[in-house]
């Protein structure tokens, strides 16, 4: 399910990997990638990218609610209990619907 969100990110723009990549490298030459030591682990780190997207004026990303219309950590659950709900996903594609982010939108540099 995880796996499945932040491919749908970058699906949405191709940057967020490249984010991904740049700051996991960054973690690791810190020593502040490794969950075993108590660091973040990867999937932390990418929920940090997503909120600087989300956040960075303008918007990269929209709400993870208009990415994922159902309750992820809901689903979550559900999925580790070994249930077959992430079968049952749908991503939000109307390219009419107006979400208020603009996928062509550059990071700021400030």
């Amino acid at each position: 399910m995880k796996s499945k969100l932040l491919f749908w990110i970058n699906d949405i723009d191709g940057r967020f990997r490249d984010m991904v990549l740049l700051v996991k490298e960054w973690a690791k030459a810190h020593d502040i990638n490794d969950s075993k030591s108590g660091s973040l682990n990867s999937y932390s780190l990418s929920l940090l990218i997503i909120f600087h997207f989300q956040t960075c004026v303008p918007a990269i990303l929209p709400p993870l609610k208009d990415i994922y219309p159902g309750n992820l950590s809901d689903d979550l659950k559900v999925e580790k209990s070994g249930s077959a709900a992430a079968d049952a996903l749908t991503v939000s594609s109307n390219e009419d619907e107006d979400i208020g982010f603009d996928a062509r939108a550059e990071p700021s540099l400030g």
